[in-house]
């Protein structure tokens, strides 16, 4: 049942990590620029045709500058990027590809933008210089701007924290130790025999996680199966690559995570040969792991209730 929640999440997880990529790097950008043009005393159209000719003299380097403006007919659904330099004058009208099978829009030049603001977000790429070249020049506009490297742990915060994602991995998190320990406590009675049969605890260790695998994979195996058919379906073929990719890691992350909470949890309730001779009941070896779990759940429960409360 962990394979198969845990396999649900990661592609639900990717799906929200690739949707936050694309809003806030779309094509192919790196970093996040924000502006502000309250004390600007320029025009609308000099401040265009200056991050144009910016664009344009950097164009060698890759430079691309890019602004994401929400259809004021669909805020919601409607997503136009806005190109600044010379290339933009061959994307006019151009469709994109979205991953959110429910978003929509197309690329414009940035001299299309008509009342829409230049206040906002917006996205870059291209060498550092270039980067470093449209801050100085926001601030020589009279421009509040503050410029970020988009980085995959910013971006992770950004899937799970919008998504609503932040719970369901606590969850799964306290689920993983639960099940781990309820896995461990019914093989204690093998792990005891097994002990006084002149098993080292390296080689149970190593027996232990093996089983854990070979019981789990094949589960998630069907489920990726199955998931990736239903994402497929949802998001197109097209953008599947994309999303098994990134569930991939996601997933070789929680692998990882198993392995790590298995060999602790071991560790930490590994029966003695004295408990074992007194023939103690294999519960007792769990009581401090227990309510280390159960007191961890309290304090994850109490962080996450002020982010709740703000976003209510």
């Amino acid at each position: 049942m962990c394979a198969v929640l845990c396999t649900v999440l990661t592609f639900l997880l990717g799906s929200a990590l690739i949707s936050v990529l694309e809003t806030q790097t779309p094509l192919g950008t790196n970093t996040q620029a924000q502006l502000s043009l309250r004390a600007s005393q320029q025009s609308k159209s000099e401040l265009i045709q200056n991050f144009d000719a910016l664009v344009d003299r950097y164009a060698a380097d890759g430079a691309q500058l890019l602004k994401v403006v929400a259809d004021p007919e669909d805020f919601w659904h409607g997503k136009s990027i806005y190109v600044f330099g010379a290339n933009s004058l061959s994307s006019d009208g151009e469709t994109i590809d979205w991953f959110d099978p429910d978003k929509h829009g197309k690329k414009y030049p940035a001299r299309a933008l008509g009342d829409s603001s230049l206040d906002g977000q917006y996205a870059l790429a291209g060498s550092q210089e270039f980067v470093r070249a449209f801050e100085n020049l926001a601030r020589e506009q009279g421009m509040d701007v503050k410029v970020t490297s988009v980085n995959p742990m910013r971006v992770v915060y950004g899937a799970v924290t919008s998504s609503g994602s932040l719970m369901s991995l606590i969850c799964l998190a306290v689920l993983f130790c639960t099940a781990i320990m309820g896995w461990l406590s019914v093989r204690s009675r093998t792990q005891n025999i097994l002990l006084l049969n002149g098993y080292s605890p390296r080689r149970l260790q190593l027996r232990d996680a093996q089983d854990l695998l070979l019981l789990s994979l094949p589960p998630a195996a069907v489920t990726a199966l199955c998931m990736g058919c239903v994402e497929g379906f949802v998001y197109g073929v097209a953008h599947l690559p994309q999303l098994l990719g990134v569930t991939a890691l996601i997933f070789a992350v929680f692998t990882v995570f198993m392995l790590v909470a298995l060999l602790l949890i071991n560790l930490m309730t590994w029966p003695s040969i004295n408990a074992v001779g007194r023939r103690e009941p294999a519960y007792r070896r769990f009581t401090v792991p227990s309510a280390i779990a159960k007191y961890a759940v309290v304090v994850l429960v109490a962080c996450t209730i002020p982010g709740l409360v703000s976003s209510a």
